[in-house]
């Protein structure tokens, strides 16, 4: 130490090691401590007052749930929250009451200029008497007024510690319950939060390629909503356009794979924003996925069993899958139920026609009486089978063969006959379908016994014959979809096509109830678009048929007149219907569009505005000119 000290080059070399650990620390605090400077991007929202499904008759709960929400968005210092007093207000003049539907919610977003909105339950809240402990369950959402979706959300439930000596003063238990499951929420929905993403590619099979993995919280069964910046010539500015959405299957540390489970297949480019899940969708979904993981387990010894058949001789085609909804064209136009067919790339080749069957019944038999069309090919158009509800056609020896080769090596020929009715079907009644495929045959030689089914009394003898060497050349029957509620589009009533003069703060639309739907939604839009293919203007929201009603109405109002529709301005409405309880919900292929059979639009116009004020220079050629004090007309001067 003393020869350190002494040595003029041991010191310089001391303080050299010095700043060589001290200065790296240094820059690092100075790093750190202008980075907890740069100011943090802050959203505006506002939060609507939560629905109450504890059973506690408490109209305060729903107002204390949203303030407790909203002091703990604030507290983060990421969120700016709207005033109670401004959302009162605006949703007033809106014409608006809780619960609040997502269109409604983003047009009050839109109203008051905030890019989220927030919604909430209370599902669990008590007390235990002797304790004083309290339990608070709530769930929010965050809606994106842009993208129009729940991007955001938590679930808390919190209990509070027990109280030593505890009185009974429930409120403030209460209130300390909610305050936590508060902040625990927002802050499960902050540490959750995913940023947006892009479609990075695009296969030929629709395969999506995302830039987002792992690290960014993704996995599998995560959903993303699809968007496409467009630009707009009616509004002059670029909207989002809702293209789909898609589902992740596999996911490595930064990027995931997906396919489309809704809407259109994406660009390379498009936006892509993670969905909110709720709980309740998440745990069916698990539970549907151990039942999948049963029925595999159940399939694969039901395999070992088939192989064993097939080295004993019987053995039969596995089944197609079967979808499909009801498919309208245009608004309007009467629907078509158009099913999707899907078989592996294995059944198709040996695929040589189809057998389409139509049922009043989940569980009816695919016999001919209930044969509705045979065609001859290895695949449908496109996959796809319409089935025309007004065709009436009876088909009698319909024939076909094909060629296929036996065990030995032979080449063998199998001959089709067939005949059936195609009847049209009933407004209001629910149908099912299955499909067989006529295949080439399995079963070893020797076993050969013809095709041939039941009778039924219809304008032809319904037969189903199908002759070939070596066995069953018919595959196992598809599922059986269903029900699929045929019904026609809404009629409407009122405001008739054209009509002047409506009122702009109060108009009632009524439509005829159609046979076999049961839900209605009113939508309206505004002058610049005629098609209905834009952002809603207004729109009602679900209302269901009563029984036995014939016709069903809806009201436009506003609090203030100024709030209303514009005056002298024309615009547009049609009805939107679909059956509760089908297997599928409708689909408008003109609009792309899944969620209801729309009626034809109709258009209307609204009354006249006041009257301008008055032009005395109307029948000038040039300008009036004004002096200090008076006016210059045509006639003379008129003084002020």
């Amino acid at each position: 130490m003393q020869y350190i000290r002494r040595s003029l080059i041991m010191r310089k070399l001391v303080y050299f090691l010095i700043a060589a650990i001290i200065l790296p620390c240094g820059m690092s605090f100075g790093q750190r401590t202008a980075a907890s400077g740069v100011g943090r991007t802050v959203t505006s929202c506002v939060v609507l007052p939560f629905a109450n499904v504890t059973g506690h008759d408490d109209p305060l709960l729903p107002d204390k749930a949203a303030a407790a929400v909203a002091l703990s968005l604030e507290g983060s210092r990421e969120f700016l929250v709207t005033s109670t007093l401004d959302l009162n207000r605006d949703m007033a003049a809106l014409g608006m009451q809780s619960p609040v539907s997502k269109v409604e919610q983003v047009r009050l977003g839109e109203a008051l200029r905030v890019e989220r909105v927030l919604t909430g339950t209370i599902s669990e809240l008590s007390v235990n008497k002797s304790t004083g402990q309290a339990r608070c369950s709530i769930e929010i959402k965050m809606l994106s007024v842009t993208v129009q979706d729940f991007l955001d959300g938590a679930v808390a439930t919190v209990s509070t510690s027990p109280i030593p000596g505890w009185s009974g003063d429930i409120t403030k238990v209460v209130n300390d319950a909610m305050r936590a499951a508060a902040e625990t929420a927002v802050t499960q929905m902050m540490a959750r939060r995913v940023r947006r993403g892009h479609v990075d590619l695009v296969t030929d099979r629709g395969e999506v390629n995302i830039g987002l993995g792992i690290g960014d919280g993704i996995e599998i069964g995560t959903e993303f909503l699809v968007m496409r910046p467009t630009w707009s010539a009616d509004l002059e500015k670029v909207v989002m356009r809702r293209v789909g959405i898609i589902s992740v299957g596999e996911v490595d540390t930064n990027m995931a794979w997906g396919n489309v489970v809704e809407g259109s297949v994406p660009q390379t480019g498009d936006r892509v924003y993670k969905l909110y899940k709720p709980p309740v969708r998440k745990k069916a979904e698990q539970r549907s996925k151990s039942r999948k993981n049963l029925v595999q387990m159940i399939a694969a010894v039901g395999l070992l069993l088939g192989i064993y058949t097939v080295g004993t001789g019987t053995s039969i085609a596995s089944a197609s899958e079967l979808t499909g909804n009801l498919s309208q064209a245009t608004c309007g136009a009467a629907p078509a139920i158009v099913l999707k067919v899907h078989s592996d790339n294995t059944e198709r080749e040996r695929t040589h026609g189809w057998v389409i069957y139509r049922g009043n019944s989940p569980y009816f038999v695919p016999a001919a009486h209930n044969m509705i069309d045979v065609f001859e090919g290895k695949d449908l158009p496109s996959n796809r089978y319409s089935d025309d509800p007004n065709l009436t056609e009876y088909i009698e020896d319909f024939e076909f063969t094909y060629f296929y080769f036996v065990e030995e090596g032979e080449q063998e020929e199998a001959d089709v006959t067939a005949s059936w009715n195609h009847l049209p079907m009933s407004p209001g009644t629910r149908y099912y379908y299955t499909v067989r495929r006529i295949i080439e045959p399995e079963r070893p030689p020797g076993f050969n016994p013809p095709i041939a089914t039941e009778q039924a009394e219809e304008p032809v003898e319904a037969t189903f014959e199908l002759e070939v060497e070596g066995g069953s050349g018919l595959s196992e029957a598809s599922n059986h979809f269903g029900p699929i509620t045929y019904f026609l589009p809404p009629q409407l009533s009122s405001p008739a096509h054209g009509a002047p003069n409506q009122a702009t703060d109060n108009i009632r639309f009524t439509w005829q109830v159609t046979t076999g739907a049961d839900i209605y939604n009113v939508e309206l839009f505004g002058p610049t678009d005629p098609n209905g293919r834009g952002n809603l203007y207004w729109q009602s929201g679900e209302l269901r048929a009563s029984g036995g009603a014939t016709t069903m109405s809806a009201s436009f109002t506003v609090a203030d007149p100024a709030d209303g529709l514009t005056p002298d301005t024309t615009y547009y409405w049609r009805v939107g219907a679909r059956a509760s309880g089908d297997a599928a919900d409708p689909h408008n292929r003109d609009l792309d569009k899944v969620g209801y059979l729309y009626s034809q639009m109709r258009e209307f116009q609204t009354v006249l505005g006041p009257p301008g004020t008055l032009d005395l220079n109307k029948d000038n050629t040039k300008p009036a000119t004004r002096k200090p004090g008076f006016w210059r007309v045509k006639h003379g001067s008129v003084g002020r």
